[in-house]
């Protein structure tokens, strides 16, 4: 049952899922190519500095899982049925909530990814 947020603006809706999207590529990447390549690093990079950008911008970025949906604010943001799918992987690992806050540094990103990776596979 979703629980979190207020009424976001359209804008910070699309903000959301357009940084989500690069998580995404970037899991779909993962899927393909090994961890540490020029390839994902790209990819991890870009995410990084819009993810950023977007907590200096709203603080935090809470997601709550539904299958193969992620849910912002009660705003459905990503929805997918790919066998690599975030929100799928998220919940079947029993993550019903994920928290990005305002100061999260790189090495996290790094960690979060290493983890889905191996998870994954």
């Amino acid at each position: 049952m979703l629980k979190h947020g207020h009424n976001p603006s359209g804008v910070e809706v699309a903000k959301c899922r357009e940084v989500l999207s690069g998580l995404a590529v970037i899991l779909k990447a993962l899927d393909l190519y090994p961890r540490r390549n020029r390839a994902t690093d790209d990819l991890v990079l870009k995410f990084y500095e819009e993810i950023t950008s977007f907590l200096e911008e709203y603080g935090e970025m809470r997601l709550e899982t539904e299958g193969p949906e992620l849910f912002y604010k009660r705003q459905k943001v990503f929805a997918s049925r790919d066998r690599v799918n975030m929100a799928s992987l998220l919940s079947t690992a029993g993550i019903r909530e994920f928290v990005f806050r305002k100061g999260f540094e790189k090495k996290e990103l790094d960690i979060i990814l290493d983890a889905l990776k191996t998870y994954c596979h």
